[in-house]
């Protein structure tokens, strides 16, 4: 019987855990899938009582196991470490939050055992209630993030089903730098999509910032398309072409008779110049910046704990 296991990266979730274990063996138990389930935690440096949480579970269930991280590395981070120690046949990638419906994940599991699906996905069919500024500030980045890429992840989540091959394949990828939802798309393995609409938080609040969704929608970007570095280009093209316009119209001037002294223009031909420049060494020193943390090559994690290994499958 094959083997399905339970990715749950998390940050200060004290409060939902057990919740998280009580609902999905409601879900699983009153679902025929003909498979076993494990579930691994992955506190990703919680300051909270969390670990302890993940701690008695684990003591309890010996389909539980938690592996905590030395500090906060991120989300991403937590995903990869997840997928590293699984031997599973497939791993669902979830958020404790409880927000990823936990009721879709017999129709993912039972696409996945027909066999035509090496990842199933789940995306949302609306977003979850939240500010107009950050809703303006996700479209806006998905927008910008499909035309630089070309990877169409417009209601795309983390919330996933992956099979031992595209597994296997995500961890082959050498670089640093990680974005789930993108390099999942990127492999190309015959995916499936599930829509969902997100729940309400049980407990907490998010722990996401609007500086760390600036950074990440950044990084993400920068990791999948060089189209900020030709932005560089095309702004030296446009500013040669404002260059020779403003000769033609300074020699037309002169030659007429009409030429003024023009202090305000050179201070505004200077300013631009001044600000593309900056703007062309910002985008060249934030890709140095990428290439020189893949360069230093240092592990994406460090393990501080980890709770005894899964035991007999229920």
């Amino acid at each position: 019987m094959k083997t399905i296991e339970f990715v749950v990266p998390l940050f200060n979730e004290e409060a939902n855990i057990s919740l998280f274990k009580a609902s999905l063996d409601d879900v699983l138990n009153k679902t025929v899938l003909q498979c076993h389930y494990l579930i691994t935690f992955i506190d990703d440096g919680s300051s909270d009582n969390s670990w302890n949480e993940i701690c008695q579970l684990a003591f309890l269930n010996m389909t539980v196991k938690g592996i905590r991280f030395s500090r906060n590395f991120g989300k991403e981070y937590a995903i990869e470490a997840g997928l590293k120690q699984s031997t599973a046949d497939a791993v669902i990638v979830i958020d404790a939050d409880l927000q990823h419906p936990i009721s879709l994940v017999p129709k993912m599991i039972k696409a996945w055992q027909t066999g035509q699906y090496s990842v199933v996905s789940g995306i949302k069919a609306v977003r979850q209630k939240e500010s107009w500024l950050k809703s303006l500030a996700a479209r806006t980045y998905y927008f910008i993030f499909n035309k630089m890429s070309g990877l169409q992840l417009q209601q795309m989540t983390d919330f996933k089903l992956l099979d031992r091959n595209a597994i296997d394949a995500y961890l082959s990828l050498p670089e640093g730098s990680r974005f789930f939802r993108g390099l999942v798309f990127w492999l190309g393995y015959k995916e499936m999509k599930l829509e969902f609409t997100p729940l309400e938080r049980m407990h907490g609040a998010s722990s996401w910032s609007f500086k760390q969704l600036y950074r990440y929608a950044k990084d993400s970007l920068i990791s999948f398309s060089y189209i900020p570095l030709k932005l560089t280009s095309y702004l030296s093209l446009g500013m040669l072409i404002f260059a020779l316009l403003l000769t033609i119209q300074s020699l037309f001037n002169k030659f007429s008779g009409e030429a003024q002294e023009g202090f305000t223009t050179v201070i505004i031909v200077q300013l631009v110049i001044g600000c593309s420049i900056m703007f062309g060494l910002s985008n060249i020193g934030t890709y140095l910046a990428k290439i020189y943390d893949e360069i230093k090559s240092r592990p994406h994690y460090i393990i501080s704990e980890k709770t005894a290994r899964h035991g007999q499958a229920l």
